[in-house]
């Protein structure tokens, strides 16, 4: 699974309420880049438990809208689609230096970002 800003949002919660219902090792790979949730490790950690493959979060620690708009909505600090996630097994890839101008350019680069993640 791969997902953006919102869709990987809802990915991301969708793998929470997977947890929930005791489904694990289900989903294979998924990537989220931008994703506007929280970093807190509880969370990532249930997330994780579903996943049987890899589990990206893809982050721009420069895209200023992602911060500004969750930030506003949600009154959190810690940002996954802005920063690392310090969970061990969840694979943080910084997507500085590929070009992306900000969250609303992801999708003119998603071959590079595909290659590296």
């Amino acid at each position: 699974l791969v997902g953006h800003s919102m869709g990987a949002r809802v990915i991301f919660y969708c793998l929470l309420e997977l947890f929930r219902m005791g489904e694990f090792h289900v989903v294979d790979d998924v990537v989220l880049l931008g994703t506007p949730v929280t970093t807190r490790a509880a969370k990532w950690k249930k997330a994780l438990a579903v996943v049987s493959g890899r589990l990206v979060n893809g982050y721009l620690f420069s895209d200023w809208v992602l911060a500004f708009l969750y930030r506003y909505l949600e009154w959190g600090i810690t940002v996954a689609g802005l920063s690392a996630v310090d969970v061990k097994g969840v694979d943080n890839v910084d997507l500085s230096g590929i070009g992306i101008s900000g969250h609303h350019d992801y999708q003119h680069h998603f071959s590079d970002i595909l290659a590296k993640v």
